[in-house]
């Protein structure tokens, strides 16, 4: 039997002036705005630090935006009463980026897959490379350097880093997961890309400007780990501190440059697991799960749990912060959650 979807724009506007979080994870995909004054802790369920709260028809997993003073998100709309989606997991999932003038997008699927930039007035292609790459499902990444920018794309055959501005590839490393989802993020000129595939399930802290192939060269692999890289969410740099925050719920936190590992912890959550990515602001760390709870952790190198707050939905996408608000999408609701003006 056939049925309809329809993928729709959801808009809300803000009741005032705030920062843009133009898209996936922020700017430059760091998720990081501080100067927020958050909130550690709420109640959901009795309004306690919610200041609106909106119901989303349909349902999806896309992270919201925000662009001035309006909140974006997307949904599907089935033509069947009461669906679901239960190949969320294998959807698409790339989210586009801008550049200067140009929208790329990354597209990895069983054959023909290519990188494309276009651009952002006319839709017109910039220019197109193509990709022996496998099906993935993270957003490319812009990392400007000392030197020159870099275009950073998770694959499975390889981490690549490709111009921006032509297309061209400047260097591959190999040795990642065949399933690879979480997005590049970079602090300075060291990039760091992870996938949570076993056996492998690395991450990778790679020095940008490199050039052909980089596999095991350590000029410009900093430095890397075997089986702790994260399956869905993407890893968070935040005050010289990476966070790794693996699918059952184990924290990682490690020195940036180094590589070496501050703690190890696991989140005491339900079970279901953690697909959404990070967040931080104001030294908290905002952590949603897929049960319906938003961990709060402080940020540092000792591992202290703030808060739990339950939402009372699953949560599968990545909050937004803007305006002084923690923008957290659950499956049927956008909650606006912050301190009392």
């Amino acid at each position: 039997m056939h049925r309809t979807r329809w993928a729709l724009p959801f808009i809300l506007t803000l009741t005032a002036s705030a920062q843009d979080w133009p898209s996936f994870r922020g700017p430059a995909a760091s998720g990081i705005a501080d100067e927020q004054n958050l909130p550690a802790n709420w109640d959901a369920s009795q309004g306690t630090g919610i200041r609106w709260k909106a119901s989303i028809p349909g349902l999806a997993h896309s992270s919201p935006i925000v662009w001035r003073d309006q909140v974006f998100v997307t949904t599907a709309i089935s033509s069947r009463p009461n669906a679901s989606l239960p190949d969320y997991e294998w959807g698409t999932a790339s989210s586009p980026i801008l550049y200067r003038e140009t929208v790329i997008v990354q597209c990895d699927q069983q054959k023909g897959s290519f990188l494309e930039a276009l651009d952002r007035k006319s839709g017109r292609t910039v220019w197109r490379t193509e990709r022996d790459e496998l099906p993935s499902w993270g957003t490319p990444a812009i990392c400007p350097g000392k030197t020159r920018t870099e275009l950073i794309t998770n694959g499975a055959n390889f981490v690549r880093g490709y111009d921006p501005a032509t297309g061209n590839e400047l260097w591959r490393l190999g040795g990642s997961s065949k399933i690879t989802a979480p997005t590049p993020v970079y602090s300075g000129d060291l990039i760091v890309v992870a996938s949570g595939r076993r056996p492998e399930a690395p991450i990778f802290a790679i020095r940008a400007g490199g050039s052909g192939n980089i596999t095991g060269k350590a000029k410009w692999v900093a430095w890397q780990k075997e089986q702790r890289g994260p399956y869905m969410p993407t890893p968070l740099i935040y005050n010289g501190y990476l966070y790794i925050l693996g699918n059952a719920g184990i924290f990682d936190c490690y020195d940036l440059t180094s590589g070496r590992e501050i703690y190890r912890e696991r989140l005491p959550h339900q079970g279901s697991g953690f697909s959404a990515s990070p967040v931080a602001s104001d030294g908290k760390i905002y952590l949603p799960s897929e049960d319906g709870d938003i961990f709060v952790v402080k940020a540092g190198p000792r591992f202290e749990l703030l808060k739990r707050n339950s939402m009372g939905e699953p949560i599968m996408a990545t909050p937004a912060i803007s305006g002084g608000l923690l923008l957290s999408r659950t499956e049927h609701t956008l909650w606006a959650i912050g301190n009392t003006l």
